[in-house]
């Protein structure tokens, strides 16, 4: 079977390849000859995705979209002539007639048709729903694992959705929310709840403590704090007109408070793009600022590298409690069983938080106390937190099980054409 892989990168948001090998290791537990191609972004970003597609040993085509509905449009021809027009044509041509090669288009889009406030409605539209025309245009099956959907805020929203959803003859939610969100849009569709995959991503405690010692310069004498900051909590939170951010100073507060309390805080980056070092899109541009606000910086690094997703837990498992304001950091921590603080931006981190009992360590992100909530969400739980690990670890084998499952549900009666 060969397998067409939408709504990932392999660089950048290390989200992307952590659901990337995770769902390879889940579908060729069922299907050991299974082969993939991931659609992955374009320029800029398309040099690093070959870089790291080529570490990873994936194969992997460019994108045709890239912001704009329709690559062919009249105004980008008008604007960059006939050689932008040739090349705009070579890359939809090459996705297309990949796609058609395949036997299934997959989509891992991991957080679809969310309408304002959280995304906007071009966006949604240009990304899960085109997935979904193009699957249909080439005559391919077409179906999505495990996401996140909602809020359907807009009815040119509802409308896209309900026509994707519908098709599918299972709608895999990922967590409770996410299905009263579905069944609220359609109901009596059949929708089942599952973890997110990358809770069966593998990791290494003792690279991580090796790392550890590489940014500290060596193992500090003191518990290590991991601090995920993100570039999206940063771009929604906005720069007031002295430069200042609320994202920034909310973690730098954390920070100072936490080397307060006799901890050091390495910041782990959870996005890295080289093409575009700018803090609404990168979470070390967002690392780099938070370290230069912080006052004992003797006592905080940051993760300087571009890790894989892999690498990235490694060094998350070996924290005392972590605190992510991005997603796949959480899932890091907590299937590897740390227990972790969300600084949330959207009702995904929840579902996650829930399904490893600590739905009451979710911190909205946006929120002016948020900083102050952390720390005394952090006290409760370095109080109770060897039995809040014993409980993370009883969560795992079930939650591990239920991907696999999860990937056997998904992958039944697909037909190799």
């Amino acid at each position: 079977m060969r397998i067409f892989v939408t709504g990932l990168c392999l660089q950048g948001n290390k989200g992307g390849p952590a659901l990337a090998l995770s769902m390879i290791r889940a579908i060729r537990k069922y299907s050991e000859n299974a082969e993939f191609v991931f659609a992955v972004p374009p320029a800029p970003e398309y040099y690093f995705e070959q870089l790291w597609a080529k570490k990873y040993g994936l194969t992997v085509v460019e994108d045709c979209w890239d912001g704009d509905l329709g690559s062919l449009n009249p105004y980008r021809l008008l604007r960059e002539g006939l050689a932008g027009f040739r090349r705009r044509f070579r890359r939809l041509w090459a996705f297309y007639s990949t796609m058609r090669a395949c036997d299934l288009v997959l989509d891992m889009t991991a957080i679809s048709y969310v309408g304002p406030p959280e995304g906007s409605e071009g966006h949604v539209m240009g990304t899960r729903h085109r997935y979904f025309r193009s699957a249909s245009l080439v005559k391919r099956t077409f179906r999505a694992w495990t996401q996140s959907y909602g809020p359907f805020s807009t009815e040119r929203i509802r409308r896209a959705a309900r026509r994707d959803l519908s098709s599918l003859p299972i709608v895999y939610c990922r967590g409770e929310e996410t299905r009263r969100q579905v069944q609220s849009l359609l109901p009596g569709k059949e929708c089942r709840v599952f973890p997110d995959m990358a809770v069966i991503l593998e990791f290494d405690r003792e690279l991580g403590r090796r790392l550890m010692v590489r940014y500290f310069g060596e193992m500090p004498q003191r518990p290590v704090v991991t601090l995920s900051p993100s570039a999206v909590v940063y771009a929604k939170c906005g720069t007031a007109a002295d430069g200042t951010n609320f994202h920034v100073s909310c973690c730098a507060q954390i920070a100072d408070q936490l080397v307060e309390r006799g901890f050091a805080v390495l910041i782990v980056p959870h996005t890295y793009r080289p093409a575009q070092h700018v803090p609404e899109l990168c979470d070390f541009a967002v690392g780099l600022r938070v370290l230069a606000s912080v006052k004992r910086a003797e006592w905080v690094r940051i993760v300087p590298e571009d890790l894989s997703p892999a690498e990235l837990k490694s060094v998350i498992s070996g924290a005392y409690i972590h605190i992510g304001a991005r997603y796949h950091s959480v899932v890091a921590a907590l299937s590897s069983g740390i227990p972790a603080i969300s600084l949330s931006w959207h009702f995904k981190y929840g579902d996650i938080m829930a399904m490893y009992g600590l739905e009451g360590c979710v911190i909205d992100a946006e929120k002016r106390e948020a900083a102050n909530s952390v720390l005394a969400v952090f006290d409760q739980l370095s109080e109770m937190r060897d039995s809040v690990v014993s409980r993370l670890k009883e969560c795992q084998p079930p939650l591990e099980a239920a991907v696999y499952e999860n990937g056997r549900s998904l992958m039944d009666g697909v037909v190799v054409k």
